[in-house]
């Protein structure tokens, strides 16, 4: 691919990928996959390659400091990168991040609890029959129902963690981390 062909990122979106990184991190420098899940980008692509170089770019600008974590290079935002990033907000350029990875998470456990429920349901319903049928036997064993305990515990926490994730979880809040880029 051509350098003219590549996916041209800013250098602010760059820092608003970080800022919005360390803020779902509580603060803690970023990897540099951590920013790329922020971009919307993969690690092998022509633009996880153009990152890498603008976070180099940036560290010699000042605006982002590297170091090494667990011996892995993280970044973390220097105040001229805030600065940078309130800038922007001020003219009127907010960088307009892809969906986060938190964000995207939550709507997708959302959508499978929500298409998992009815055979969650029937699951249970089935174990409970089980339990009728134990209950109404007069020769059940301590080991036929030692083994429905636990089908039960199951099918109950199974069905529980549905009807939180579709019901209960609360949606993430971005609004914290967007402050980062609008004031200093």
């Amino acid at each position: 691919m051509r350098a003219s062909d590549r996916p041209q990122i800013s250098d602010v979106l760059v820092l608003a990928a970080l800022a919005r990184a360390q803020c779902h991190r509580g603060g803690r420098p970023a990897p540099w996959w951590v920013i790329l899940e922020h971009l919307g980008a993969t690690p092998r692509s022509a633009t996880a390659r153009q990152v890498q170089i603008q976070l180099d770019r940036l560290v010699d600008a000042a605006a982002l400091r590297s170091s090494r974590r667990h011996g892995r290079v993280v970044w973390n935002l220097t105040d001229d990168g805030r600065r940078r990033l309130a800038r922007a907000g001020e003219k009127g350029q907010r960088p307009s991040l892809p969906e986060a990875p938190q964000h995207r998470e939550w709507r997708l456990a959302r959508a499978r609890a929500a298409e998992e429920m009815n055979r969650l349901r029937a699951q249970l319903e089935d174990t409970l029959g089980q339990a009728q049928g134990l209950l109404q036997s007069s020769t059940s064993s301590s080991q036929e129902w030692k083994s429905l305990a636990g089908r039960l515990q199951q099918a109950c926490s199974e069905l529980g963690a549905a009807v939180y994730c579709s019901n209960e979880w609360p949606e993430p809040d971005e609004s914290n981390c967007q402050m980062l880029w609008m004031t200093v």
